[in-house]
């Protein structure tokens, strides 16, 4: 069985009291890069939403112009929170573990927000999703980064030049168990980036994007208190689209 600790209420009502989970997409500062690397024009397509949470993505991704979505999650209070939000009918919520789900039907778009790294068995899901993206279509992802999810104890080290990210462990891939949110043993999985890349490899997808997000000049503008990011990448993002049969067949 999975771990799910989006279901225990104290967690839950924490995780509700993040910025990003009131502010939607808009309280996401690695929303613009993750937007860039989707199509212009979701119009007529079909989207699969993996780890949907509140649904922001399933949501912008209908208001696009997508013929459907499908968002997936293992927890019922995400599931149940995410049906609360208005939307035109054209999502579908389904509660499953990603680390067994695959689609049951063609999809143009998979998309992922800070998921995949809760996910066991990511070569599996990977190719699940490549054989049920259409000709052209694009996976694109967002998990913690390496170099984030790395350390044995996550956390800044104050030093008298500033910030400091100690990483430990980046060569020891797998189990990772955190405290976050007050809740202790929250459990997560550390690979390279690598391994993310190869993982996208072998299951036929090439990669288009990567993104090792960190705020610009002007977002520092706006947000001063992301300064701290400048001394590590937390987010990275992976953008793909189906390998040609032959390039795949010869590599």
């Amino acid at each position: 069985m999975p771990q799910n600790v989006y279901d225990d209420p104290d967690f839950f009502a924490a995780y509700a009291g993040l910025h990003r989970q009131q502010q939607g997409l808009a309280g996401a500062p690695e929303w613009p890069a993750m937007r860039a690397m989707l199509p212009d024009d979701l119009t007529g397509r079909r989207v699969l939403d993996l780890g949907c949470g509140y649904g922001w993505l399933a949501r912008w991704a209908e208001d696009a112009g997508a013929e459907g979505v499908v968002a997936v999650d293992v927890s019922t209070r995400m599931l149940d929170r995410a049906r609360s939000f208005a939307d035109g009918g054209r999502i579908e919520y389904v509660l499953a573990d990603l680390d067994e789900y695959s689609p049951d039907g063609p999809c143009d778009v998979v998309v992922s927000s800070l998921t995949l790294h809760y996910v066991a068995d990511l070569d599996r899901l990977l190719r699940a999703c490549a054989s049920s993206l259409t000709p052209g279509g694009r996976f694109v992802a967002s998990c913690e980064h390496p170099i984030y999810l790395a350390p044995y104890e996550p956390r800044f080290v104050e030093r008298p030049g500033g910030h400091e990210w100690p990483v430990s462990g980046y060569q020891r891939e797998g189990r990772r168990e955190v405290e976050w949110l007050g809740h202790e043993g929250v459990v997560k999985f550390h690979r390279r980036i690598d391994t993310y890349l190869g993982a996208l490899r072998s299951a036929g997808l090439a990669l288009t994007d990567l993104v090792e997000w960190g705020p610009s000049d002007d977002d520092l503008v706006e947000h001063p208190e992301w300064a701290p990011e400048l001394e590590r990448p937390m987010i990275l993002l992976l953008g793909a689209t189906p390998a040609h049969d032959d390039a795949h067949d010869d590599a």
